[in-house]
């Protein structure tokens, strides 16, 4: 077998007679070359059968496909060179059988245990360090640390002393490769192990948080706080708001507020095995809801003790920004049960952050042809006079919160909730700024379609906003795309008549 396009086009049936009658001096014979190139189509075949859990385990059971991978992956992998996507590829094969493996024979879980302690102890047995570390992720990944078995409390406190060395390269590497999946596989063995509170265990969680809180707060330390932190709220641990005031102190700093929003969006994403080549196994039910509560409250905080200081006006709207879509980006994956019981607290966050937003990283992205000349809301661009503010803007890219933050307002807009009625005049000038103004075809759209739910409100609220809306969209329709041209004339439609529809409450 040589061939890709022969492996994606090849029967179930015809990969299924080889799997059972290939003997092991054949046995799809680069499972016994050591050649890196070979792991791309070992995962063409373990990829076409995820779901069949038995032709899985056989080929495991038969050829030891676990050990083969294992052993082309530490003889190609260096620390200074290698390939990511075979990395990645080695991951997920050992994932996907020793997944199918359990699942197999969920009765014979001990065997499985016994064929990962194996596995693991040989690679540990390598002397390991940097990339390599990394080939342990899809093994303890696929360990049950609660088995009484004394083989498996023995393996356990192994994984602990090693866990120095992990936690060790997740802080001094280089790679952010390196950095991200040392912090992914020290976050597996937290979420997994027994006790973080006690004195006795190598993974005492106050001592990882002082070992956090003694580092400078770079790139490397904040990948490994937010995963370390997810693994431990993910688990119901006790002491887990120490480690989340951390994330809420650093949004006091502008400095560091952007790296902060990036440890969010990892504590409140879910992960998978297909895609992120992990997913933690202890999950507390309702924890991004136990996140939302205490970030909402300390960040309001926050806010509120910048609103107070009179200097550095332009450091203050970046923190108070950096608070606003630290509260924000969690919606998104919470109920509506919960964002409804917040809306009076969120609807001014969200529009303030609309405010914030517009003014600025808008007016420096520029328009999309349509209102180029908007003396009122788009000042000259002269670089001698950039402040603090417009640079922060401008190496933070804002589209993917905005996508968010007008979804969000399309939902609240559908519900026609009676306070959304003090906001409409915000509403109107803001939507309308955003479908003549930017650059993304998807966001004139989603502001657009915002403007369309705004006018199912109540009708002596909205007809004195009337011909200002009417007004701002007829520029709209000489939008370069037909999507947005489409939207617009759906929405115009529904203002022009707004005072011509019987009112039938």
């Amino acid at each position: 077998i040589s061939l890709e396009s022969y492996l994606k086009d090849v029967s179930s049936d015809v990969i299924e007679y080889c799997l059972s009658q290939t003997s092991k001096d054949s046995c799809f014979r680069f499972c016994y070359q050591d050649c890196a190139t070979n792991i791309t189509y070992l995962k063409l075949i373990v990829d076409k059968y995820e779901e069949k859990y038995d032709v899985l385990s056989y080929f495991e059971k038969k050829f030891n496909v676990c050990q083969n991978v294992i052993k082309i992956f530490l003889k190609n992998v260096g620390n200074e060179a290698y390939s990511i996507s075979f990395v990645l590829d080695c991951i997920s094969i050992l994932n996907t059988i020793l997944s199918a493996f359990n699942k197999q024979d969920v009765s014979n879980k001990i065997s499985v245990i016994q064929k990962v302690i194996v596995l693991s102890r040989e690679i540990l047995e390598e002397d390991i360090n940097d990339v390599k570390l990394i080939i342990l992720i899809p093994l303890l990944n696929n360990v049950d640390f609660t088995t009484d078995e004394q083989q498996i409390k023995d393996f356990q406190t192994q994984i602990e002393h090693f866990s120095s060395t992990i936690l060790d390269t997740a802080i001094s590497t280089q790679d952010p490769f390196i950095n991200k999946y040392t912090s992914i596989l020290l976050a597996i063995i937290l979420n997994t192990v027994g006790d973080l509170n006690s004195n006795e265990s190598v993974l005492n969680t106050n001592s990882l948080q002082s070992k956090l809180l003694s580092l400078p707060y770079n790139e490397n330390v904040n990948t490994l706080h937010a995963y370390i932190t997810k693994s431990l709220i993910m688990k119901g641990h006790t002491n887990i708001e120490s480690m989340l005031q951390i994330l809420v102190d650093n949004l006091k700093s502008y400095q560091e507020g952007k790296r902060v929003i990036e440890s969010l969006k990892i504590l409140i994403r879910e992960d998978t095995v297909r895609e992120d080549h992990f997913e933690f196994k202890n999950v507390r039910f309702l924890y991004r809801q136990r996140l939302f509560s205490f970030c909402l409250n300390n960040l309001l905080k926050n806010v509120s003790s910048t609103t107070k200081l009179q200097t550095d006006g332009d450091k203050n709207k970046i923190v108070k920004l950096n608070n606003y879509l630290a509260i924000l980006i969690q919606l998104k994956h919470l109920p509506n049960q919960i964002i409804i019981a917040h809306v009076k607290t969120l609807l001014p966050i969200m529009i303030e952050c609309l405010t914030l937003i517009c003014d600025t990283q808008l007016d420096k992205k520029g328009t999309n042809g349509i209102n180029e000349t908007s003396p009122d809301m788009i000042e000259e661009d002269n670089p001698d006079t950039n402040t603090e503010l417009d640079t922060y803007y401008d190496t933070h890219n804002f589209d993917e919160e905005l996508q968010n933050l007008l979804g969000l307002f399309v939902e609240f807009l559908k519900s026609k909730m009676e306070i959304l009625h003090e906001y409409v005049n915000s509403f109107v000038d803001k939507f309308l700024y955003i479908a003549q103004n930017h650059s993304s075809l998807n966001l004139r759209i989603a502001a657009l379609q915002c403007l369309h739910y705004l006018s199912d409100l109540n009708i002596v609220v909205l007809m004195p906003f009337k011909n200002k809306v009417l007004e701002g969209l007829k520029l709209v329709l000489d939008d370069k795309k037909r999507l947005v041209r489409k939207q617009v004339v759906v929405t115009i439609d529904k203002w022009y008549i707004l005072d011509s529809v019987e009112d039938s409450n």
